[in-house]
């Protein structure tokens, strides 16, 4: 189940609750009890796992190359 971040416009306090994803949006503050709520935009988090790319690696850190034919194999 994804989480969803939430915020009360009465007491400004964000909050992350766990629901489905057709659950009905959380109407009502837990903290106050106001039903001042609104669901509030998260940036996604994720992580790729394995060998740093010299494609996608900053120019300051080591990396290997991803491929026989990487356009950054040095």
């Amino acid at each position: 189940m994804p989480y969803y971040d939430y915020r009360c416009h009465s007491c400004n306090k964000l909050f992350t609750v766990r629901q489905h994803m057709h659950d009905e949006p959380i109407e009502v503050c837990p903290n106050c009890g106001s039903n001042t709520v609104n669901r509030v935009m998260s940036p996604a988090t994720f992580s790729i796992k394995g060998v740093a790319c010299s494609c996608n690696t900053p120019k300051n850190q080591q990396a290997e190359p991803c491929c026989q034919n990487c356009p950054h194999k040095g």
